[in-house]
Order: structure tokens, then C-alpha cells, then sequence
């Protein structure tokens, strides 16, 4: 029945004639054709391409479709090979994910295919979706859900849309919304076994910390890679699905089932491919606030020191090891991984009422012990927070700054290194006074770069310290060193002619002028900044316009 469209079909794609398929299969298919037939004709293991061309093509012409009373065990034979047909494979890894190289015109033709076949299907499916009263096999589930990330290389902004599409079907969303179908349809039965054998050995196969091992390291078996990351080497869209299954569970589902989404999301954290240790950040920060109203449960199973031993470590990708436009990836996602680790184990602690005067009764001292012990509890937390916020900046920000300082490459990385401080900073308070030694000569040195966007970020940055480290700041080692930035900062926007008469330039100005005025309402009391800065206006008038005196 199809054998004409069929022959029409590969003679186009084998010449690569430009030609619209639309009116090409229009012409050629059939007056009339059933399911039955479709699937007579059309389900085989080859020349998969064309038959998907075909089955897209039947669907087009829709009125020429006869209905029968097979139809439904028509339309899931055709949904289970289009499902089958359609999921990307090990060929589509790219070229930095992969064991074994392949050669990149052998890569390419296979996304090329996979993304017009990911397309095609996931029309088709939506069509017979519609047809059909029942819900779709999982496997037609998962086959879709295959092309829900545009961060895949198969997948286009077309296919991600029809994606989109089929799961927002009333029947589809009845399905996907059941409590047990993200769980066990997804989490159990199909992410699992795929990283099982991939777990990091931090953790146990339960998802919580594993006890430390006196062994020596396993060395890392190469040639066995393979088989052991079927999740990346066979299925790769499994990542997508993961991610998926995290971002649409409920909180409950999450609370319920973290078990089956920590080790997955610590196995990606311990790939050094860029594209998905950036993707298992991400998800991690999308993961990680999800557990916060239950905060002591990252303590009580010992996976709080387990993410951030792994995430720490990222941090230090960097220039010139790794290469400039991978850091620029990873450092902005492993501090927002850091940061969403933060939100879900140390929630804000309300202070605990004081206790009162009548004590010298059994319930008031009863009260009075209950209160003691919810400050020491509160005080314990606090010293928890502070020091992990201290770790974050001495392990994660100290070290990129000491080894980029030197390099080329600097600029870029200071700016993400800054943008990061102000956060913490923000969080640790006037706790933040002990990282003043550290933070100033940052400042310093990013003041003397005549880059406008490192300046921007430098400025802003500084604004965040005096804000909460002014009791600080006020001290006139601390308060000089600030009055020398900003005018250095002054002197790098003239020095280099970058007039205030661009628009970028006028708006640095205004952020200088916050910044020293800040200053001065920040010592005001204290010092008299007017008569302390009188020989340096007297020198240069636009001091004073930077301090506002």
C-alpha cells in the first residue's frame, strides 16, 4: 500500500533534494488507510526514518484515516514502536562525554537523525495519544520524556515544545500526577538500575553516608567504564528523565523517595564532563531547598558533609586545566549548589521566648529548663551555620581567587568569585569581619582592571561588606583602605579614558557615589570624613563627589 510513498521517501533522502515533503506525501499516500494497515506496513526495525515520514504524513492527511474497531490495539503497537524508534542512543553522546571517540561527521549524522526521527515520533504520539482512551505503556512515557531537556544535543526547541505538549494532555496528567508513578515508574524502576552500578562510594545504596573505609582506593577501571555508566554511554536521555522526575514531584514525593534521587545526583557531581557535572549542580540546587522542611534530615543521615565534599571540590575547575568557558559553567553552579545546601539544612531558628519571672513553680521551672535548652539548641545551630559559611569561603572562594590572581584569564573568574562573596557575606552578618583580610585585596585588585563589568560587580560587592561589616569598617585601617579603592577606582575610569559620557561609564559613577556615601553615613559618629578627606578634595574636587562632601 505504501510501497510508492516508501520508494519516493528514500529516493528524497538519499539525494538530499529539497523538496516539500508535506505536498510530496500528499500526492503519493493512499485515498484511505486504517491503523491496521499503517501498522502492517510501516512497523519494521528499518528505515525507521521514512517510516516515521510516512506514519507523519498519514497523520497529516487525517481525513483519509478509516476507523475500525482494532484501532486500539493498532494505535499501541504503533505508539510502542514509535516509542522504540525514537530514543536517542549511545550514538548521540557527544564528543567529550564519550569513552571512545567517534569521528565527528559519524556523531553529527546520528543527532541529525535522532533529532528529525525525535521530532516526527513525538508528533506521531501526540495524534495516537488522542485516539486512544488509554493511557500510554511507560515505555511511550519515558520515550517522550527523552526530549524534555534542550541541554540534550537531540533535542530542538520544536521537539521540547511537542514534548511539553503531550504531557500537558488531560490523560497524560492524570497519569503522571498518580503518586506512585515518578516513584516507582520512574525513580525505581527505570533511573535505579541504570546508576546503580555508578554509585559513588560515599554513600550506601540506601542513600545515606556510608562509613569511612580503611581500604586503599579502587583504581578507576577504564576499560570497564562502560558497563558500569549504563546511564551514559547506552541511555543517555536518562539524565533527562531525572531531571523531570525531580522538578515535577511534589514535596512529598520528594521527602518520600530522596533515597532513589541522592545517588544519581552525587553520581553526575562526580563526573568531570563539563556539560553534566553542570547539569547535576543545577539539579542539585533544584533538589536540595525541596528537603528544608525537613533540615535535620541532610544531619541525621550524614549526607549534608557528603554533598558538600562534593560539591567543594568544584569550585576549583579553573583556568588554565580547565578551560576558561567550562569554568564560567561550573563556578556560577557549584555556588548555587553550595547556597541551596545551606537553604536546606539551616533554616531561620525564631528566638526563643524568655522565661518567666514565676519560676518557682514546677511548670514555670519546667519552662525555664525547656527555654535553656532551646538557646543552647539555637546557639549550636548558629555556630553550625556560621563555620559552614566560613568553609564555603575558605575552601571554595580563597582558593579560586589565589590561583586566578595571577592568570590571564582573572577577570572573568573574579567577577563569578565576587558576585558569590556578597551572598556570603549577607549571610554570615558581622560575623563577615573575619574575612575582611581576605575580601579588601580582592577589591583592591579588581579596582585597578579597567573592565567595566568586574568593576560593576566590585562596586557592589563592596557596598554588601560596609553594610554589614561597618562596626568594622569604621576602625581607620579598614576605613582608609576603602577610601584608597574607591579612589584608585576613580583614577582606573580616567586613566584609561573611559569617559563618563558613556552610559555604562555614567552608571559607574552613580555606583561609585553610593558606595562612598555609604561610607560616611557607615562612620558617621565616629570619624569626620569631611574634615579626614579635606586634603584629597582639595587635590581633587571629584573626591568629594565620590564621598558626597
Amino acid at each position: 500500500m505504501f510501497e510508492s510513498v516508501r520508494t519516493a521517501v528514500k529516493a528524497q533522502l538519499q539525494n538530499k533534494v529539497n523538496v516539500n515533503e508535506a505536498e510530496l506525501l500528499s500526492s503519493l499516500l493512499p485515498e484511505s488507510y486504517s491503523l491496521a494497515q499503517i501498522c502492517d506496513e510501516l512497523v519494521t526495525d528499518e528505515d525507521q526514518l521514512e517510516s516515521l515520514l510516512i506514519l507523519s504524513g498519514c497523520f497529516d492527511e487525517f481525513e483519509r484515516l478509516q476507523r475500525e474497531d482494532n484501532d486500539e490495539e493498532s494505535s499501541i503497537k504503533l505508539s510502542l514502536w514509535v516509542s522504540k524508534a525514537i530514543v536517542p542512543g549511545g550514538d548521540c553522546v557527544s564528543e567529550n562525554e564519550a569513552f571512545e571517540d567517534k569521528p565527528s561527521s559519524s556523531r553529527n549524522e546520528a543527532l541529525r537523525l535522532a533529532q528529525r526521527k525525535g521530532t516526527l515520533g513525538l508528533k506521531s504520539l501526540q495524534v495516537l495519544c488522542r485516539l486512544n482512551d488509554s493511557v500510554p505503556d511507560t515505555r511511550v512515557l519515558l520515550s517522550v520524556l527523552a526530549f524534555t531537556s534542550q541541554k540534550d544535543p537531540w533535542t530542538t526547541s520544536e521537539s521540547a515544545s511537542i514534548a511539553q505538549q503531550f504531557f500537558s494532555l488531560p490523560s497524560i496528567q492524570r497519569y503522571t500526577s498518580n503518586p506512585e508513578f515518578i516513584p516507582q515508574k520512574l525513580l525505581q524502576e527505570f533511573t535505579r538500575p541504570l546508576f546503580s552500578a555508578s554509585k559513588p562510594e560515599s554513600i550506601t545504596t540506601a542513600g545515606r553516608k556510608a562509613m569511612p573505609s580503611t581500604a586503599p582506593p579502587k583504581r578507576h577501571d577504564f576499560v570497564n567504564e562502560k558497563k558500569s555508566q549504563p546511564w551514559r554511554y547506552e541511555v543517555p536521555y536518562s539524565i533527562a528523565v531525572l531531571e523531570w522526575a525531580v522538578q515535577n514531584a511534589s514535596d512529598e514525593i520528594i521527602l518520600t523517595s530522596w533515597p532513589l534521587i541522592i545517588p544519581p545526583l552525587l553520581t553526575l557531581l562526580d563526573t568531570p564532563t563539563t556539560p553534566l557535572l553542570v547539569r547535576g549542580l543545577n539539579l542539585t540546587t533544584t533538589f536540595l531547598p525541596r528537603l528544608s522542611t525537613k533540615p535535620q534530615l541532610l544531619t541525621q543521615t550524614g549526607l549534608f558533609s557528603v554533598f558538600e565534599e562534593a560539591i567543594l571540590p568544584t569550585t576549583l575547575y579553573l583556568p588554565s586545566i580547565t578551560p576558561l568557558e567550562d569554568s564560567l559553567l561550573i563556578l556560577p553552579a557549584a555556588y548555587s549548589a553550595l547556597f541551596a545546601l545551606y537553604t536546606a539544612r539551616f533554616q531561620p531558628t525564631p528566638h526563643p521566648s524568655p522565661a518567666k519571672t514565676e519560676t518557682e513553680t514546677e511548670m514555670g521551672t519546667v519552662k525555664a529548663t525547656i527555654n535553656r535548652s532551646s538557646k543552647a539548641i539555637a546557639e549550636t545551630e548558629q555556630h553550625q551555620r556560621l563555620h559552614f559559611l566560613d568553609r564555603v569561603f575558605r575552601r571554595g572562594i580563597l582558593p579560586a581567587a589565589s590561583h586566578t590572581s595571577s592568570s590571564s584569564h582573572s577577570s572573568a573568574i573574579t567577577i563569578v568569585l565576587l558576585a558569590h562573596v556578597s551572598p556570603i557575606v549577607e549571610k554570615l552578618g558581622m560575623h563577615a569581619v573575619k574575612h575582611l583580610k581576605s575580601i579588601i585585596p580582592m577589591l583592591a585588585q579588581a579596582f585597578c582592571v579597567p573592565r567595566y563589568d568586574l568593576i560593576q560587580q566590585a562596586l557592589r560587592t563592596l557596598q554588601v561588606v560596609i553594610l554589614n561589616c561597618w562596626a568594622r569598617i569604621g576602625e581607620e585601617a579598614w576605613r582608609i583602605e576603602v577610601v584608597r579603592m574607591l579612589v584608585v577606582c576613580k583614577e582606573t575610569v580616567h586613566v584609561f579614558q573611559l569617559g563618563r559620557e558613556d552610559v555604562r561609564m555614567a552608571r559607574l559613577w552613580e555606583s561609585m557615589a553610593v558606595v562612598g556615601r555609604l561610607l560616611v553615613r557607615a562612620v558617621e559618629g565616629r570619624v569626620d570624613m569631611r574634615e579626614e578627606l579635606r586634603p584629597l578634595v582639595e587635590a581633587d574636587a571629584e573626591v568629594g563627589e565620590v564621598f558626597g562632601i
